[in-house]
């Protein structure tokens, strides 16, 4: 699998544009892959239809979300878990501490055997 990439020139000091230029690699994103494009995928093999599979998705999805907001830890097959965390600022009593000072952020982690396939990837720059 060819993970492709373009080269952009970035300040070296960011508070400085007039630093000299570093130059770092940046993924090529030539496509947005919907959930419309992944059940037309999904429908390939012909055992469902597009919009059965479409269906599916997006009722999975919705599940994972409740079950996410509830603080479920949420396995994505073998490759992901998600979840959500919390981050806040530290109060001086036990008793000042409530809900509405909680930031919630939600955590993709990508398993071992998700990180074994992410080893898997070559990088190639694309021409233009």
């Amino acid at each position: 699998m060819e993970f492709l990439y373009d080269i952009i020139a970035l300040p070296s000091d960011p508070g400085n544009p007039q630093s000299p230029k570093l130059y770092h690699p940046k993924p090529y994103r030539p496509a947005r892959t919907t959930n419309r494009d992944v059940a037309e995928e999904l429908a390939d093999g012909g055992t469902i239809s597009i919009g059965e599979a479409q269906l599916v998705t997006e009722d999975y999805v919705r599940k994972l979300i409740r079950h996410v907001l509830q603080g479920s830890i949420t396995e994505l097959s073998q490759y992901f878990s998600v979840y959500a965390t919390f981050k806040s600022k530290g109060k001086a009593t036990p008793q000042e501490v409530s809900g509405d000072d909680i930031d919630l952020h939600i955590v993709l982690r990508p398993t071992d055997l998700m990180l074994k396939e992410l080893k898997k990837v070559k990088f190639k720059k694309r021409e233009q």
